[in-house]
């Protein structure tokens, strides 16, 4: 009985993972052609917009830790699932849906510092939302002292059911996405939304499942000592800042880790700009050597499942030769190659272009997403 119930926990918080994956999809891939085609927002308001977003996104990595551990003081993290999954379902709506006529009535009574403050504000909520639950899904998964294989076989398990609901979550998005008429793929939003909100439901329901039966309950004296315990055992943020500050690799790794987040960020934001720009050709003819809109909208597809496949085999190779290493590797790999574009290829060159664009957001986001698997794990 034990034994069924923890698989029932396990997939709970497997549920838990998959759950962010429908909604990132979305934003990663539509929201920057959003605000700059559909909805027309000048270059300038959106260079300030996203100047104004970059330290309201820093700040919410390090308050939705600092959140997620307090929490986890108090309470069994699981137990909040749903109401995150509510909340980042929300959060990511406002992207889609700006409320115009409902805040001033008619067009002509918008005010025009609108438009920014939408940007930074929805930007910002989905940012935090979707930060905090990265951060207490990941969070509840890394708290289960489980062997080393059973996480092996959860992180390829994540990542395989993620890579097909990504396919198809983008594959749907870009066939219905119109930029002049966003009527149909609101209601698709919204599906997806109510999606989100439902797996985060069912991974609190199967995660809890056990919490209340399988755990023998606490006598007076025990939580008394627990709550002891948990005292002394509190963060102390400025004693942990200035350790970690005077610690050489925890230097190098912040280096390392802005420098990948910044090309990441990147490539993420405006693939499909550059997909749409570089490669796509609106007038075919004779001698045009560009894709076809169907071509394009399989190559954005594919983009994220190749991440997710790629990680898998990155797990191994951090392990064995350690994540500095693997850092090195692709920032000269990606060096050459921009080198390499830059002095031989051309615009006409669509096989070379498209091959960078792919190996650009593959490659560095798999050894982003693989970099916390423990060394350990494939020791065994």
């Amino acid at each position: 009985m034990d034994d069924v119930l923890s698989k029932k926990r396990l997939l709970g918080i497997a549920i838990g993972f998959i759950a962010l994956t429908p909604l990132t999809t979305a934003f990663s891939l539509f929201h920057v052609d959003l605000f700059l085609t559909a909805y027309e927002l000048p270059l300038a308001s959106y260079a300030v917009g996203n100047a104004i977003y970059a330290f309201i996104n820093t700040a919410n990595d390090v308050g939705g830790a600092w959140l997620v551990d307090s929490l986890g003081q108090k309470t069994d993290r699981s137990r909040i699932l749903s109401i995150t999954g509510i909340l980042f379902a929300f959060c990511f709506l406002t992207l889609f849906f700006r409320f115009d006529k409902i805040l001033f009535g008619s067009t002509s009574s918008i005010p025009s510092s609108w438009p920014l403050i939408h940007f930074v504000l929805s930007m910002s909520l989905y940012d935090t939302m979707y930060s905090f639950s990265a951060i207490l899904t990941g969070s509840i998964f890394t708290d289960k002292l489980l062997p080393q294989n059973t996480k092996v076989k959860f992180l390829a398990f994540t990542r395989f059911s993620g890579m097909i609901l990504s396919f198809a979550i983008a594959k749907i998005g870009l066939n219905i996405f119109d930029a002049k008429d966003l009527t149909l793929f609101q209601i698709y939003v919204v599906i997806l939304a109510i999606l989100t909100a439902a797996l985060f439901h069912a991974s609190q329901v199967l995660s809890r499942s056990t919490s209340m039966s399988s755990i023998p309950s606490k006598t007076t004296k025990d939580k008394g000592n627990e709550s002891c315990s948990i005292k002394k055992k509190k963060l102390n943020i400025k004693t942990a800042l200035h350790d970690l500050s005077h610690h050489k690799n925890f230097q190098r790794w912040i280096f390392m880790e802005m420098f990948l987040e910044c090309q990441v960020t990147f490539i993420s934001s405006f693939s499909k700009l550059f997909v749409d720009r570089l490669l796509f050709v609106h007038r075919r003819t004779t001698t045009s050597t560009g894709f076809s809109r169907e071509n394009c909208d399989w190559i954005l597809s594919i983009m994220g499942p190749l991440g997710q496949v790629t990680s898998l085999f990155c797990f191994y190779a951090i392990a064995k030769v350690g994540y500095h290493k693997i850092y090195l590797v692709l920032f000269r790999l990606k060096f050459i190659s921009a080198i390499l574009m830059l002095l031989f290829a051309t615009p006409s060159d669509k096989s070379a272009v498209c091959f960078f664009l792919i190996m650009s957001k593959v490659v560095t986001g798999a050894v982003q997403g693989s970099g916390y698997v423990p060394s350990s794990t494939f020791n065994n």
